[in-house]
């Protein structure tokens, strides 16, 4: 190993942070926030359709 992997490894042991999976979790979250965001965009839309047909 090179000596700055065997420092990223020293570091992340020190850590306790695994720097790959943060990232992973990071996009996860981040996907999920943007789901999240397109089905309150759709339920608006829903309601605004449903508030539509009773006028």
């Amino acid at each position: 190993a090179t000596l700055l992997q065997q420092a990223t490894t020293s570091r992340s042991n020190v850590s306790g942070v695994n720097m790959d999976q943060e990232a992973a979790d990071l996009i996860k979250y981040q996907q999920a926030y943007q789901a999240s965001g397109k089905v309150l965009q759709i339920a608006q839309t829903l309601f605004q359709q449903i508030l539509q047909m009773g006028s």
